[in-house]
């Protein structure tokens, strides 16, 4: 059995969990709150309780920490439940009731302590109060691989045209590689631009607040939501017959490179947030919230939580 008193290295707490000794003590503690939370939102007046809390066989899982063990070993290394119940002492079925119970209360931990990212930004002032210490904005989507579908006609639809079938997030970090924005989970299918048009409204003016690193995926950004020109680098010239030099000048060549030195922290980021492998896995489930909304708990983790 895999007991969190023996994990005394901090490199085995980082492959077993993805996260340092020093930051799983600190989520171990708020996290039996949201234990709490997760246990009287099971039993409300619909569904009262049969026996007070407590009083029945005490489980395996008995400690907050090995809990959060049990929680984040899963996300991290994403093992079936068979592997998982044998590696933990608990019957099969235990096990995946207890990864979906757990991982509602994570949600609810991360969401108390302030570092779960936003998944949805409507209005001006919502934007204001995420990015409200943040100069400089890195945008990025990233992909993950997805189940593909039975159906043989449902199939084209989730192919992205470079590896599938993926379905994908935009997210907005800061230099410090601190994920502030997590978009809704799209279609592989779908451009990051377009991604970018259906989540921030042009005439919001949500992008004028900071400044804006993007990639050459969203071509249109200076256009159409006013922003300057130093926040794409620049483009290669189409070669044509009044054209024929189609290289940048050893000048755009510098601009580029020092911007892809800023821009990479949110590469940086997303590497931080795969380290649990149920993001870089296909998903073996399809029941919430072990599906592809579980992006949050890995965007979270990246932050280093």
């Amino acid at each position: 059995m895999l007991d969190v008193n023996a994990i005394t290295d901090d490199r085995q707490m980082r492959a077993l969990t993805g996260l340092s000794i020093d930051a799983f003590c600190g989520l171990a503690d708020p996290f039996t709150a949201g234990c709490q939370q997760e246990a009287d939102a099971r039993f409300s007046g619909q569904r009262p309780r049969q026996r007070r809390a407590g009083g029945r066989r005490k489980g395996v899982l008995a400690s907050p920490e090995q809990k959060v063990l049990f929680l984040l070993y899963y996300l991290k290394v994403y093992l079936t439940f068979d592997v998982l119940a044998a590696t933990f002492g608990l019957p099969r079925s235990k096990a995946c009731e207890h990864a979906h119970r757990l991982a509602r209360a994570l949600k609810r931990t991360l969401r108390t302590l302030g570092v779960l990212p936003a998944r949805a930004i409507d209005s001006l002032a919502q934007m204001q109060a995420i990015f409200a210490d943040v100069p400089v904005l890195l945008f990025d989507t990233t992909e993950h691989p997805y189940p593909r579908a039975r159906a043989v006609a449902d199939r084209p639809a989730d192919y992205s045209g470079e590896k599938g079938p993926p379905v994908e997030n935009t997210l907005i970090a800061n230099p410090a590689r601190y994920i502030h924005y997590l978009g809704p989970t799209a279609n592989g299918t779908t451009h990051d631009y377009q991604l970018l048009n259906t989540e921030f409204a042009r005439n919001l003016g949500s992008l004028d607040l900071c400044q804006v690193l993007v990639d050459l995926g969203y071509l249109g950004v200076v256009a159409d939501y006013g922003l300057s020109p130093e926040s794409l680098p620049h483009r290669k010239p189409r070669r044509s017959k009044k054209n024929l030099g189609t290289a940048l000048t050893a000048a755009q060549r510098a601009d580029n490179r020092a911007q892809a030195r800023r821009r990479v922290k949110v590469e940086h980021a997303i590497s931080g947030a795969k380290r649990l492998s149920c993001v870089t896995q296909v998903y073996a489930t399809n029941q919430p919230p072990l599906t592809t909304e579980s992006w949050p708990w890995p965007a979270a983790s990246g932050t280093g939580i």
